[in-house]
């Protein structure tokens, strides 16, 4: 049994994987031929925490198969560095793809973790000139990164932010265009953990490639209400989007998925 930090109290998510991808995905395990819609995303679509994340809802009201495949602290580098989840979106009927962050993506001034966004790996030569003072080797995460730069040196911290939204652009267009163009964008816009650098009009610049259209959603905080998660995981249950803005985002979605999956059968 997978259990988030362990506990009584700790949901199973079933990881698995598809194929020979080596990235971890919420369960159940579904076949991915024939399925009705493929969801990529980072936190928000996985759900951790919440027994029935907004994929699983939707699947129940359109009464197909909807595959999760959502990643923790995903950043748009994971789903271009593994081919596994821009083919089976190409294969769906209907495809959302979640507007994740700009932090958490490899750029002119850093490097990330090519499956754990999230992680810092090594700054630049670049960043290391805009900071000769910094010891690189205290962080671990980006957020952490970004935190002590707007702090200490927030004339280099706007050049960093300047490259992570021009390179969020490139990455969210290219991976637009390796899910077949089609798709849904889905943006929760004060509920991404990783994309406070994310704006209206970046995501005006890249939804012509969506095809689908854009669904954005300013939910209320919902707090840790309905979320299962052993006491230890508090501060990071609190930290993401519970029950109640999970059945927002699907009811959302619901209409237009059902219009799009009407025209392609």
């Amino acid at each position: 049994m997978y259990c988030d930090h362990g506990g009584a109290a700790a949901l199973d998510h079933h990881p698995c994987r598809y194929g020979t991808s080596r990235l971890v995905f919420r369960g159940p395990r579904r076949p991915l031929a024939g399925a009705q819609v493929v969801c990529l995303g980072g936190s928000e679509t996985y759900g951790r925490f919440v027994a029935r994340p907004w994929p699983a809802l939707l699947e129940s009201a359109l009464g197909g198969a909807v595959i999760n495949l959502g990643v923790m602290n995903a950043g748009a580098d994971v789903f271009l560095a593994d081919p596994m989840p821009a083919e089976a979106a190409r294969g769906a009927r209907a495809v959302v793809v979640q507007v994740t962050g700009a932090m958490n993506l490899s750029n002119p001034f850093y490097t990330v973790h090519p499956r754990h966004n999230d992680r810092f790996v090594r700054p630049s030569a670049a960043l290391r000139r805009l900071c000769p003072r910094l010891d690189f080797t205290e962080f671990a995460f980006t957020r952490h990164l970004h935190a002590v730069l707007a702090h200490r040196a927030p004339a280099a911290h706007a050049e960093v932010v300047a490259a992570l939204r021009q390179t969020w652009r490139e990455r969210t267009a290219a991976l637009l265009a390796a899910v077949g163009g089609q798709a849904v964008l889905l943006w929760i816009d004060d509920a991404v953990q990783a994309a406070p650098l994310v704006g209206p009009a970046m995501v005006e610049a890249v939804a012509a490639g969506a095809g689908g259209g854009v669904v954005r959603l300013r939910p209320r905080p919902d707090g840790t209400e309905g979320m299962v998660f052993p006491e230890t995981a508090a501060p990071a249950a609190a930290a993401l989007p519970g029950p109640a803005t999970h059945a927002a985002i699907a009811d959302a979605l619901r209409p237009l998925l059902a219009r799009r999956l009407a025209a392609a059968a």
